[in-house]
């Protein structure tokens, strides 16, 4: 039962009221607090005969209570916490495929991009300044190896030939490989998250 209530939550209500997995952090701070509140009121342990004897500081004498007030403090400061390590995003979105949030940084150059995130999980970056939108970067750089698959396929290999090419693209990212994309190519990309789709349109440029 728990696990089918778990899941209807996680699947099919968080993503409808929520932009991050914070049933993840409720959950894991809940399970704190109530392990606290289990310690507390048994009567044989060490915070319970602790507790049992400051009743002269005005503590609540209902050991219960004093459960309740102590997972209290434990989940809001967790919540503190969690909220403190967040860097604002100018874009977030989830649905059942998880969440995709877009960032904008700065590099140790002084280059703003921005950066899409799958979760925690970097899905590429574009600079921002017109000249620098062109360039392919993070998995997909020059130095990769669909860098070279693409540069030195057989259809462009040699200084007389350079016929189009048909290419697939598993995962969209932010189309980052678009930009190898020549004149009378044909590019296709395969995505199953439609955020991911909506963001690589609004956010990026490379499939332009």
């Amino acid at each position: 039962l728990g696990g089918a209530v778990g899941g209807v939550i996680v699947v099919i209500i968080a993503p409808v009221i929520f932009t991050d997995y914070w049933e993840f952090f409720a959950g894991i701070f809940l399970a704190a607090g109530v392990a606290v509140s289990v310690l507390v009121l048994h009567r044989k342990s060490i915070p319970y005969l602790l507790l049992s004897k400051m009743s002269f500081l005005g503590l609540p004498k209902s050991a219960l209570t004093i459960s309740i007030v102590f997972s209290g403090i434990f989940v809001i400061a967790g919540f503190v916490f969690v909220l403190s390590d967040q860097t604002p995003a100018i874009a977030k979105f989830r649905n059942f495929y998880g969440t995709v949030s877009v960032y904008r940084d700065v590099d140790e150059e002084g280059d703003e991009y921005l950066t899409m995130y799958n979760g925690r999980i970097n899905h590429g970056k574009q600079y921002t300044a017109e000249d620098l939108k062109r360039m392919p970067i993070t998995y997909f750089g020059k130095d990769s190896g669909v860098s070279f698959a693409l540069t030195f396929h057989p259809k462009r290999a040699t200084l007389d030939r350079d016929e189009p090419l048909r290419i697939g693209v598993t995962g969209l990212g932010v189309g980052t490989l678009a930009a190898y994309g020549k004149g009378g190519d044909t590019m296709t990309f395969y995505e199953i998250n439609p955020a991911s789709i909506d963001v690589a349109y609004d956010y990026f440029t490379y499939l332009e």
